[in-house]
């Protein structure tokens, strides 16, 4: 028999870091994660309950602890699938960009707030205009998997910081890149279904437009005001409302068993996509609820792209928001962008459905 002393990393099975090693223990323990402790040992069998020397602060425990043992399978699993996303790509033709993540201009846009470095600078919230100007440039299959950053409140489903995957096809329609996603996802899943919470996704695709969405919810678009008569509705814009009855209502019923794009947006969700007769030529994609990826037809027209940036640059000066649009990515236009589609897709969500988590927080 032997007395150890160290602190508790798991309980099942049990862990103790000890003098610089980790002792795998049979037996039950009657202390916490993270409790320092000294315990009566034979051949690495409990024999004598512990004794808690100091009682775990709550800093220790397995939500945030990368080194704790049932944290490994995840965080392989995890590293993995990032290394089959380049791997994806790469056996597709696809050239990996690297572009800068500190920018001194970004992407005005009312519904995404920067975040801005010390000295001024905005950490990148996509790689957008990045890819897009080695468009011009030439590139016409090209991809990047890097970090993004927006100051979105954290949640189930968002945090401060979160990996990007992005890329741009040269001469395409929205279809193949619809494909591109679908394609994907199998690759990662190595099959046409995911199981996730115990329910079946089929990893296919279903088309819906943004005015049958809202029919689908019970809601006409053209009649909105009639659904949301209280009174603490009075000082929502059209726009506003739209945006509140959408995620309120409507998201949460995209993506039910299946892969939903979201199609035929109206014109004032154009953002940096082609409109043709009112509508945006974009889609976005969801499963149970859960937006994974924005993708446009993408706007070449340098005009109205200067037109575009100056009105979502007025919005957000109304809020009191000083944006420095990228004014050389418009001087690159000038250039000729060829005609293009493009996706974005938020990796950590992505991964929340292949490794069968709840939350985002446990990928981070």
């Amino acid at each position: 028999m032997k007395q150890l002393r160290g602190r508790i990393i798991c309980k099942n099975p049990v862990v103790l870091f000890e003098e610089g090693r980790f002792v795998k223990l049979a037996g039950e323990i009657d202390a916490d994660t993270g409790d320092l402790v000294e315990i009566t040992v034979q051949k690495n069998r409990l024999i004598k309950n512990s004794r808690v020397l100091v009682k775990s602060s709550g800093s220790l425990n397995s939500n945030n602890l990368d080194i704790l043992p049932q944290n490994y399978a995840l965080r392989k699993k995890q590293f993995e699938l990032i290394w089959k996303i380049r791997k994806f790509f790469h056996k597709n033709g696809f050239i990996e960009a690297v572009t800068a993540i500190l920018k001194d201009a970004i992407i005005p846009e009312e519904h995404i707030e920067p975040i801005r470095s010390e000295n001024g600078q905005f950490l990148a919230a996509s790689p957008e205009l990045s890819l897009k100007k080695l468009l011009i440039g030439g590139f016409d299959k090209i991809f990047e998997l890097t970090h993004a950053f927006r100051n979105d409140n954290p949640g189930a489903f968002h945090n401060k910081e979160f990996i990007i995957a992005e890329w741009y096809r040269a001469y395409c329609k929205l279809d193949v890149i619809q494909n591109d996603f679908i394609e994907l996802i199998k690759y990662l899943a190595e099959g046409d279904k995911i199981i996730w919470q115990g329910k079946k996704i089929e990893l296919k695709a279903e088309i819906i437009s943004f005015g049958d969405a809202f029919k689908k919810a019970g809601m006409e678009l053209e009649h909105l005001r009639e659904y949301f008569r209280s009174g603490e509705f009075d000082n929502y814009s059209y726009y506003e409302l739209a945006d509140y009855a959408f995620e309120r209502y409507v998201q949460p019923m995209l993506g039910n068993g299946n892969i939903t794009f979201l199609v035929d947006f109206p014109e004032w969700k154009s953002a940096l996509a082609v409109v043709e007769n009112h509508l945006t030529k974009r889609f976005e994609a969801f499963i149970e609820g859960i937006e994974l990826a924005n993708a446009f037809y993408e706007l070449n027209d340098r005009n109205e792209q200067k037109k575009r940036f100056a009105r979502e640059e007025a919005a957000l000066k109304k809020r009191g928001v000083s944006i420095k649009a990228d004014k050389g990515f418009i001087d690159a236009l000038g250039w000729g962008m060829p005609e293009a589609s493009g996706i974005a897709v938020g990796v950590d969500r992505l991964l929340l459905f292949l490794t069968n988590q709840t939350k985002i927080e446990k990928l981070l």
